[in-house]
């Protein structure tokens, strides 16, 4: 914990919902140690918890009440309770989803309306957990998605209405923010009063279908140079021009240029299996930017490199499932990395060979999607130019930072998701009492997380999942591959946060590179760490 938050809030009184455990709780250790008041809200009472279920209107109004009664003020209000049904729409009754929503969604509004009375006189703060569902969407989430960016909406409504601008009698400014994954702020401080105008997450992707996608608006990124500002020395050309309002910040945004989307290319593999991928192209030949992801190509969401990033830096860019992963045919099976590693080299290959790319080729993604790009870089492409990862690691990497531990929680939940995933697809593989532990692990995972011994705990009594899970699990399999530093010989850039679960391992990697660029040939490299999502650039 940085010392300078000690006193922080000293006196302040805040309100945490969800606060039994995971981010509420953290939450609440937090403002402890800042000096705060901390009470909870959960549905089970605790020290410092009050019983009240957040979903109801008239128990929160009673439990605000109750904690302005016992501490004579109320300075911030955390809502961070959330819960979700997993599911495709046409599978959710409407119990789940009135029992999500009103979690997620309603028991915010609900602070908001009871907590008003008692902070405008004096000011305070509103904290919405919001997650990256708050901008973006993962599958089989409908309802959870919804919920989300409703909170992002009813942050951005409560600064319009109690921020300085919504006072015009001159009361305290009520402050109204949005986080989401490692503390990205979603919608924060006049970024949620004037949404368009410092609009952090920069615009969603085109829309599905094939044609053009014009004046296409972005942030910059770190990850990739501008090859448009370095070959013609303007912005200006080619059609290149400023967007915006008269008053916008200057952030290096509102570019725009000619591209279109094409959907569901197919790509096909030395065995004949056909990979398909969503395929970002500009009006001449250009380098190609492969993302590669067992997670749903059109669902993929990143922190550090999106499509539409490479659209306007002057490179192609291409999202690619994964053999046997949404729309993608072949067998899938968890950890197949052998096969990871020949589909990768493929698909640069092919994509080197396009119309659309000038022979160039860079490998990017984020954690699975990271450790794809090192490890098709390792099988040494002809056409591979670069690579931009983040968040990437080996098994010898992890075990060595691990002390030869498993990261247990996080294996377990990648495992409870996929295999969630697996079931839905393969109905008829699965069985009721695989369908029944899935659905309880999703409602809360710690039975696998502490039965002993690993192996013999309720993930090894799923039937059909093409893994061995005791087996994973006793140390027999490993979880990441292995790949060679040696054996990259393109100029790399990756990128990590100092949070980020393999932090040392891609500092690791990197150093790795660094120490291979001594021969003839000799690859560049440079590093970001920063915090997840709000990359740092490092001294040159």
């Amino acid at each position: 914990m940085d010392h300078d938050i000690f006193g922080r809030f000293d006196g302040h009184v805040a309100v945490i919902t969800g606060a039994a455990s995971g981010i509420g709780a953290a939450s609440m250790e937090l403002f402890r140690r800042a000096g705060a008041i901390a009470v909870g809200f959960d549905l089970e009472a605790g020290p410092d918890i009050l019983s009240v279920d957040v979903s109801d209107s008239e128990a929160v109004e009673r439990g605000l009440a109750e904690v302005v009664d016992r501490y004579g003020r109320l300075d911030i209000v955390h809502g961070n309770a959330g819960i979700n049904v997993p599911g495709r729409a046409h599978s959710i009754s409407d119990a789940d989803y009135r029992r999500v929503m009103g979690v997620c969604c309603d028991a915010n509004f609900f602070l908001v309306r009871s907590a008003v009375r008692y902070m405008r006189e004096r000011g305070g703060v509103f904290l919405f957990t919001a997650s990256m569902c708050g901008i973006g969407a993962t599958p089989r989430s409908p309802v959870y998605n919804m919920a989300k960016h409703a909170v992002v909406g009813l942050t951005r409504s409560v600064a319009l209405d109690y921020g300085a601008q919504g006072n015009p009698c001159g009361r305290p400014d009520l402050r109204a923010d949005a986080h989401g994954h490692g503390g990205l702020a979603l919608a924060r401080g006049r970024a949620a009063r004037h949404p368009r105008r410092f609009d952090l997450r920069g615009p969603t992707e085109p829309a599905r279908g094939t044609g053009p996608c014009r004046r296409l608006r972005c942030a910059p990124r770190l990850v990739l140079p501008d090859r448009r500002r370095h070959q013609r020395g303007r912005r200006g050309d080619r059609g290149l021009e400023r967007d915006g309002e008269p008053d916008a910040p200057d952030q290096g945004a509102g570019v725009t240029t000619n591209a279109s989307w094409h959907g569901d290319v197919e790509t096909p593999m030395r065995d004949g299996v056909v990979l398909r991928s969503d395929v970002w192209r500009l009006d001449e030949p250009a380098p190609a930017v492969v993302f590669r992801t067992p997670y749903g190509r059109r669902a993929l969401t990143s922190d550090v490199l999106k499509p539409l990033d490479c659209i306007l830096g002057g490179y192609a860019a291409v999202m690619q499932d994964t053999r046997g992963r949404f729309g993608s045919d072949g067998g899938w099976a968890p950890l197949m990395w052998d096969q990871e590693a020949l589909d990768t080299f493929d698909t640069v290959e092919w994509v080197a060979r396009q119309e659309w790319c000038n022979g160039q080729v860079i490998l990017a993604g984020t954690s699975y999607g990271g450790i794809l790009s090192f490890l098709g870089a390792s099988t040494r492409p002809p056409s591979l130019a670069g690579v931009a990862a983040a968040m990437v690691t080996t098994g010898s990497r992890d075990r060595r930072e691990m002390g030869g531990a498993m990261r247990l929680e996080q294996v377990l939940t990648w495992l409870i998701y996929m295999a969630t995933d697996w079931v839905a697809r393969h109905p008829e593989q699965a069985d009721e009492r695989t369908v029944a532990t899935l659905r309880d692990l999703w409602a809360d995972p710690s039975p696998a997380l502490t039965a002993l011994p690993l192996a013999e705990g309720p993930m090894s009594s799923l039937t059909g999942f093409p893994l061995d899970v005791a087996a994973l699990l006793s140390g027999e399999v490993s979880t990441t591959p292995e790949w060679r530093a040696s054996d990259v010989d393109v100029p790399v850039f990756v990128t990590t946060g100092w949070y980020d679960v393999f932090c040392s391992a891609t500092v690791d990697a990197f150093r790795g590179g660094r120490r291979r660029a001594t021969g003839t040939v000799a690859p560049t490299g440079r590093r970001t760490v920063g915090t997840h999502g709000i990359p740092v650039p490092p001294r040159r």
